[in-house]
């Protein structure tokens, strides 16, 4: 039989994201569509400097969460507002193909590439250098 019942720790990955999607997105979501503003406070507020990606493998430098804690959090995200929530963790689509079919060194620089680089940047990591 099929157990659906879920985590303690996945309860608290639940809890944390839709406590911030009430307290960070759902306060600024409106004005932000209104004045075609996009939220920078909200973002370093849930993300830090740098983009994550709740599913990639801890040993590439992610968190290691599974593509259901990953979708359980951007579920509590949308709640606050889909185009906020799609903009913090659209890089995960990226990341998939990656996590799927590359090769074990692409699959560390590539993780490790979004970590390195800064807000805003892209990181070519063949060449060594921002771009």
């Amino acid at each position: 039989m099929i157990d659906f019942e879920l985590t303690e720790e996945q309860k608290a990955l639940i809890d944390t994201a839709k406590r911030f999607a009430k307290e960070r997105i759902i306060p600024v979501a409106a004005e932000c569509d209104r004045k075609s503003e996009f939220p920078k406070d909200v973002f370093k507020a849930g993300l830090g400097d740098r983009p994550r990606q709740p599913h990639a493998a801890a040993e590439y430098g992610g968190p290691g969460l599974s593509d259901l804690e990953s979708a359980m959090i951007t579920e509590e995200l949308a709640y606050g507002c889909s185009g906020i929530q799609t903009s913090m963790t659209a890089n995960t689509l990226g990341l998939t193909p990656i996590k799927l079919a590359a090769r074990t060194s692409r699959r560390r620089s590539t993780s490790l590439a979004h970590e390195r680089a800064g807000p805003g940047e892209l990181r070519d990591d063949r060449a060594g250098r921002r771009q």
